[in-house]
């Protein structure tokens, strides 16, 4: 019963709110040869807020989020990013190689359905280099 209450309650608040220094998604990207999801948002952003909730929580999106990708959450007011990874305005979510390299951008709400095509399309762009 404490088992399916963190992975019900928990795990997900820990997934989708916890971030981890730009190195280490970074350097994790590298070493998995993975994607890294760079998620810029911002306190008073509901776009942000309704991509989380919505978007990141869609069954398909989330197995690739968990499998498939390396994701990292940064305040756009209180985290510091690289300049090429920074954002004027939130969502924006940077799909990087474990470089650094920017493969692909997204700016704003997304919908489950395109998002995952941006994470296929940034995943091709990964195995060709």
């Amino acid at each position: 019963m404490k088992k399916w209450l963190f992975l019900g309650i928990l795990a997900p608040a820990l997934l989708w709110g916890a971030s981890m220094p730009i190195e280490t998604l970074l350097e994790r990207a590298a070493t998995e040869k993975k994607v890294g999801l760079v998620f810029i948002e911002s306190d008073y952003c509901p776009w942000c807020k309704r991509m989380k909730e919505s978007t990141f929580e869609n069954r398909l999106v989330k197995t690739k989020l968990e499998t498939e990708l390396v994701v990292g959450f940064y305040n756009k007011e209180r985290d510091t990013l690289p300049n090429h990874l920074s954002a004027r305005h939130v969502p924006t979510i940077h799909l990087v190689d474990g470089e650094g390299r920017v493969l692909l951008t997204v700016f704003g709400y997304e919908p489950p359905g395109p998002f995952i095509k941006h994470i296929e399309a940034a995943q091709a762009k990964l195995l060709a280099q």
